[in-house]
């Protein structure tokens, strides 16, 4: 039986990594790239050799740009080709702060995703992965998963729901039907995600758009007001070297 889930771990020196590896591998019989296997060819040709992974989970560094593997950083241009072609149903960017990448990636492929909006501790990088594990393993959605396993007072995880229901485990209520709490839920995390980019949030370490060009257009007056000056102390230098050169000619004529 194939396996369904892939962990991808070029990180195993920091501290709980290698316990937060062995309890994905254990909890979801997941199969493994690991240090020196996961590398930029290994991962590119694991990805592509299936379709229809459920689960792609990456233990990394990482930064806006990329993923940092074994042989150094994936950019986020290769990823997204790669990941749209695994097509699985859920993304998992366990690494330092990874919404960009995730965000830019998501906006293509359309698919789950569960990033770090800022750097994470590895203690808590592996609590929140075992119960996040467990969750999956339990029968409960990703969402639902993610939403009973993050840490209190979240500010490290967010969940990038999936436009396509289809390709998401339902949420079912206990009388068998759709949990609409749950859709509507979804609906909330991507109004939230669109604030994010549009306005910016400082709890989330995240600038905007909004204040972006705000801050663009406060450094572009600063610099027409040093133009101004500077303008106005090199016309007041003209002025001033004139008057000396008139009066240099007067007084040589004198």
């Amino acid at each position: 039986m194939e396996k369904e889930t892939l962990v991808i771990a070029p990180m195993v020196t920091e501290e709980y990594a290698q316990s937060e590896i062995s309890t994905l591998v254990n909890m979801l019989d997941a199969e493994l790239l690991l240090g020196a296997d996961a590398d930029s060819r290994n991962v590119m040709q694991k990805l592509q050799s299936r379709g229809d992974w459920s689960i792609v989970w990456f233990i990394a560094h990482g930064r806006e740009e990329g993923i940092m593997l074994h042989d150094g950083e994936i950019d986020c241009r290769i990823l997204t080709s790669f990941i749209r072609g695994a097509r699985p149903e859920l993304v998992v960017f366990n690494t330092c702060s990874s919404l960009n990448i995730a965000m830019d990636i998501h906006n293509e492929v359309q698919t789950n995703f569960v990033c770090t909006v800022t750097e994470v501790e590895s203690k808590l990088a592996f609590g929140y992965a075992s119960r996040f594990a467990a969750n999956i393993v339990s029968g409960m959605s990703y969402y639902e998963s993610y939403l009973d396993a993050r840490p209190g007072q979240n500010r490290t995880f967010l969940f990038l729901g999936a436009d396509n229901m289809m390709n998401r485990r339902a949420s079912v209520s206990s009388s068998g039907g759709m949990n609409n709490n749950g859709e509507w839920s979804d609906l909330k995390v991507e109004v939230k995600r669109l604030s994010l980019i549009i306005d910016g949030d400082e709890k989330w370490n995240q600038r905007g758009l909004v204040p972006t060009m705000n801050l663009i257009q406060h450094q572009l007056e600063k610099i027409i007001q040093t133009y101004i000056v500077i303008r106005n102390v090199v016309f007041g230098l003209i002025v001033i070297n004139m008057a000396i050169l008139t009066f240099l000619l007067l007084f040589t004529r004198q």
